[in-house]
């Protein structure tokens, strides 16, 4: 074997060994994350980005941390928190520092975002009636119903979510 030959196969070895791990080679600087609401239909906005309705996946860069907040008629708005996490490419042997600088040696976490909204007719406290207050909410949940405000499907949640407070 020639010397040339020599130093391009040693080049290669330690081209192919050093990218291997390379997170920015690996992961990207982006990462796919899946955003879920209870129930669907809801407005998603991310740092005061409207991006759609959920159920919907969206690619952000791995770099930095997200408010995210929902909002459906009907329902109180939530809220969930992205956070760049570096715990499993700190437990690596390779690391590199443009890694750290592209955003790559993160992960966002959670992966998947899913949050319960809250329907907007229940009570913060028990009532003192509690039955003829389950009643007004179910009207309530009715009437936005018949105004078309929520769907069907939604108003059966509502219901039920109504039920499942009060049945405690």
């Amino acid at each position: 074997m020639t010397y040339r030959s020599t130093l391009t196969a040693l080049v290669l070895a330690l081209g192919v060994f050093g990218l291997a791990g390379c997170a920015t080679i690996e992961n990207g600087r982006r990462q796919r994350v899946e955003v879920h609401s209870q129930p669907s239909g809801a407005s998603v906005t991310i740092d005061g980005v409207r991006l759609g309705k959920t159920p919907l996946a969206v690619s952000l860069p791995r770099k930095s941390a997200y408010q995210i907040s929902f909002e459906k008629e009907g329902f109180n708005p939530g809220r969930a928190l992205l956070l760049p996490s570096s715990n499993s490419y700190d437990q690596r042997f390779l690391r590199w520092g443009v890694d750290y600088l592209t955003g790559a040696s993160n992960e966002l976490s959670p992966t998947d975002v899913s949050v319960q909204l809250r329907p907007s007719v229940l009570p913060v406290q028990r009532p003192t009636d509690p039955y003829a207050e389950m009643v007004y909410n179910v009207l309530q949940a009715d009437a936005l119903l018949e105004t078309g405000m929520v769907n069907r499907r939604d108003h059966s949640y509502m219901v039920a979510k109504i039920v499942e407070f009060y049945a405690q």
